[in-house]
């Protein structure tokens, strides 16, 4: 072999070797919306968000036949169904928003259009009597449209010129025509819309609008839209509303199979659920498997088992490290949506998930029961405005701190605090104004918490700092006393934590700092060896008999060797590339969610 050849190959980081421990959380459970007819039979379709597949699912009625429609190749986005009157099935989906055209027979499908190009998030859409599904688009409040009869697309526009209200959470469409959008989430609109004329008119009052959130409508059996925001209910018209006027919502009719039963959803077993006049129901096996859904979170251990979460929804898992066995626990914290994080102590796991930055307490000797273990002991997100515990850390002092960032539209996240013995719940907002609270790590020699920050906020807040910092939260004063910014420029650090030296380590996207805990000078600075860490950016405690810091980034894992200051890449591995949520155990054993499924590799960490 030449030797510059062999002096390449002896310069190349090493390959990371990872075994499947399979997917440890799947959609089961679906939700049907509309009914489509092939002769005698039909055919129920509701949405799939799998990891892989992003689409639908058609369950056969009776016979439990299974189709899926995947248009994960277009975006891994949120779906919106109609079907048209034709029979064919109108689905808006991808990064950007586009509308597809179904066949219900073969699964394929065509692309409509693009009516508007910056969407990339939705929640709620519409059909109209005349027959077009209307989707509210984010972050613009684009309100797009599909003919349910030509196939025809079209962008009806922007209804809110404020850049900080990004979500059209609720449409209503009145007997005369008129659509009726809920906006926010920085405060509250009311937006009526005549597809007419194209006018468009803000109607929430005043005094309901400073409120964070958004007002929600619906359609009643009259005809009229009503509508709640707050504790004030109302009736809609197209230039305001009438307080103190409501009625229950105009039922949805049901879907009948052919011989008359009314079809619910499918179960968590796969079954289909068919009710008879009689009330009597009728589980019917499918060929439905489910589809696993992506990792969010791994780790932290507790009693024996490695936790962790999907994403939308949050279904908790553990990893059983003695017998390998995989649980799926399904949604069990307050949270639904995901897990961001958690901390093993003596009188059990701490939790912290979204929305609402609900904190929970599971007890892993016992069994799990959603809504008695866990059991909730907060949601930090009514009084003090959080919706994100993005990070848990014990404290010096014996208590458990939370990291948090505040709801959609607002800066200024908060730093909770959990009394394990009690399970009493603090709460300080603005600890660094304007800015959120994105990692922490102990700082025993001051009796202090380090806080990192991020100039970001909520989802669609719109930044007013451009610098982000380091904070010491004093723990007994209960207040920042010094903050530092030792990576200049850097607009959020992605992680702090204290070395096995007593040394404090901030990392930015692509560098580091080391800081002295006594006054926090920086005493070295570096590199990391990539672009972009892979969340959470570091594993929060030293590993190996040398207390390597240990993180990932791009497709590799990295350490930082804190006797020398010198970062070093592990191992590199494809599927580190699509990472998200790790954990190391204390011998150097690697965690990873990659996607859908679990993975782990022995790290060199001697």
């Amino acid at each position: 072999m030449p030797a510059p050849l062999l002096s390449l190959l002896l310069l190349a980081d090493p390959a990371l070797a990872l075994e499947s421990l399979g997917f440890p959380v799947a959609q089961r459970a679906v939700a049907l919306e509309t009914l489509t007819h092939e002769g005698p039979r039909a055919v129920a379709w509701g949405q799939v968000k799998g990891d892989a597949v992003r689409g639908l699912v058609g369950i056969g009625v009776p016979d439990g036949e299974t189709r899926v429609v995947n248009v994960r190749a277009l975006g891994n986005s949120n779906l919106a169904l109609a079907q048209a009157p034709a029979g064919w099935l109108a689905l808006y989906c991808g990064i950007p928003g586009r509308f597809v055209k179904v066949d219900p027979r073969s699964g394929a499908y065509t692309e409509l259009g693009l009516p508007q190009r910056n969407a990339t998030y939705w929640t709620t859409s519409l059909v109209t009597a005349s027959g077009q599904l209307v989707v509210g688009t984010y972050p613009g409040t684009n309100l797009v449209t599909c003919n349910l009869r030509s196939g025809t697309v079209a962008d009806w526009g922007r209804l809110s010129d404020d850049r900080r209200e990004c979500y059209v959470l609720s449409l209503a469409e009145s007997a005369a025509g008129v659509v009726y959008a809920g906006v926010g989430l920085h405060h509250r609109e009311l937006w009526a819309y005549d597809p007419a004329s194209g006018q468009k008119t803000q109607i929430l009052p005043p005094e309901l609008a400073p409120e964070q959130g958004s007002p929600t409508v619906w359609t009643a059996a009259d005809g009229s839209v009503y509508g709640r925001s707050g504790t004030a209910e109302f009736r809609c018209s197209p230039t305001g509303v009438t307080l103190g006027q409501t009625a229950p919502p105009r039922p949805r009719p049901p879907l009948l199979a052919p011989d008359g039963r009314r079809v619910g959803g499918v179960n968590e077993a796969g079954e289909l659920l068919l009710t008879a006049a009689d009330g009597s129901v009728a589980k019917l096996p499918t060929q439905w498997r489910g589809e696993p859904l992506s990792l969010y979170s791994v780790g932290p251990v507790a009693g024996g088992r490695l936790w962790g979460s999907g994403i939308k929804p949050g279904r908790l898992f553990s990893y059983d490290l003695a017998s390998g066995q995989t649980v799926d626990h399904g949604v069990v914290t307050s949270g639904s949506i995901q897990v961001y994080d958690g901390v093993a102590t003596a009188h059990g796991l701490f939790l912290g998930s979204y929305v609402g930055a609900s904190l929970d307490l599971l007890d892993p000797s016992q069994p799990i029961v959603a809504g008695r273990n866990p059991r909730r002991l907060a949601q930090l997100s009514r009084e003090f405005m959080q919706e994100r515990p993005v990070q848990l850390c014990e404290g010096p002092d014996g208590r458990i701190y939370v990291a948090c960032f505040p709801v959609k539209g607002h800066l200024g996240g908060a730093l909770g605090r959990i009394d394990p013995a009690t399970g009493k719940v603090a709460c300080w907002r603005q600890v660094v104004p304007e800015q959120s609270l994105n990692s922490l790590a102990p700082v025993p020699e001051r009796q202090a918490v380090l806080c990192a920050s991020s100039v970001g906020g909520g989802s669609s807040a719109v930044p007013t700092a451009s610098e982000a910092l380091l904070a010491l939260w004093d723990c007994a004063a209960e207040r920042v006393v010094a903050t530092v910014q030792p990576l200049p420029g850097t607009r959020v650090y992605q992680a702090v934590v204290r070395a096995r030296n007593g040394l404090l380590y901030a990392f930015g996207p692509t560098t580091w700092a080391a800081l002295a805990p006594a006054d926090l000078a920086v005493v070295a600075r570096g590199e990391l060896p990539g672009k972009t860490l892979r969340w959470p950016g570091l594993h929060d405690a030293p590993v190996g008999p040398r207390g390597l810091l240990i993180g990932l980034i791009d497709d590799a894992v990295w350490a930082l060797d804190p006797a020398t200051q010198q970062v070093r890449v592990l191992g590199r591995h494809p599927k580190l590339s699509t990472a998200h949520g790790f954990w190391v155990t204390a011998q150097g054993t690697l965690y990873v969610g990659s996607g859908g499924e679990l993975l782990r590799g022995a790290l060199p960490v001697e």
